[in-house]
């Protein structure tokens, strides 16, 4: 069982500047992991244990029929080359999720909730 906390980010705070959301990731061997979710988007791909952590480079006709749009990168100075995703984060069966939400942030954590119930 892993614990996973949440600490909400705003996006953008009254100062105009950006507060990301970052989770934390207690593993079973007590391992730790801090990732920080820069966008709305970032949320929603670790909510559904689809958020990037490390990217390899491939040619066009190796690329996974199911690897979304938005993943496949094309890598400069090459035609048929891209970079997709190789190794992903987020909430997976039997984690336990604690978080310091605010008002603003009942929908991200509604989302988990409801992702958690399918898992």
């Amino acid at each position: 069982m892993r614990i996973i906390g949440l600490q909400q980010g705003s996006f953008v705070n009254r100062q105009n500047s950006n507060s990301n959301t970052q989770a934390f990731i207690l593993n079973e061997d007590d391992s730790t992991q801090t990732h920080t979710l820069r966008s709305k988007e970032a949320e929603l791909q670790f909510a559904y244990g689809l958020y990037p952590l490390e990217w390899i480079e491939v040619d066009q006709s190796e690329i996974p029929e199911d690897t979304y749009p938005s993943f496949r990168k094309k890598v400069r100075g090459f035609q048929n080359h891209y970079k997709i995703p190789s190794k992903y984060a987020g909430v997976q069966s039997g984690d336990v999720i604690v978080t310091f939400a605010g008002i603003f942030w009942q929908q991200l954590v509604s989302l988990i909730t409801k992702r958690c119930e399918t898992l």
